[in-house]
């Protein structure tokens, strides 16, 4: 897993222009935010924890504001308004490469559950179980 410095990077235009090389043709781990930045304060701090922790996995995590990004977020089928009903934050494992995702259904402030997730998804040797919908823009 990558950061910049330490630091997680957020997920921007740039990123979305590199379409299949999006994470340089690994994994993302992504945590989609929504509402007021603070609200995911925690959620944020667990993801970087578990970036630090599988730097050896072929990962990149990111964070994603979805007010920023809603065509991405909207979809991996959650909308950018109320992601999961009222959580701040959402992760997901995603391929870029194959558009495929797997939702993490635990505590997205928990880094260990993070992690656990992560290497059970790489290693298990079968395709991610999503498919994420690409949507129509307007040119």
């Amino acid at each position: 897993a990558r950061s910049k410095g330490g630091q997680l990077e957020e997920l921007s235009k740039h990123h979305l222009r590199s379409k299949a090389n999006l994470c340089d043709g690994q994994f993302c781990l992504l945590l989609l935010e929504r509402g007021p930045p603070g609200r995911a304060e925690a959620a944020r701090r667990a993801l970087g924890e578990a970036a630090e922790r599988i730097r050896a996995e072929p990962v990149q995590a990111l964070y994603v504001r979805s007010e920023k990004h809603p065509d991405f977020v909207t979809g991996f089928g959650l909308a950018t308004s109320g992601l999961r009903g009222r959580l701040a934050a959402q992760a997901l494992l995603y391929r870029p490469k194959t558009e495929r995702y797997e939702l993490f259904e635990g505590d997205v402030e928990d880094a260990s559950a993070l992690v656990d997730f992560v290497v059970r998804v790489v290693h298990r040797g079968s395709a991610l179980p999503h498919r994420r919908v690409q949507l129509a823009t307007a040119a």
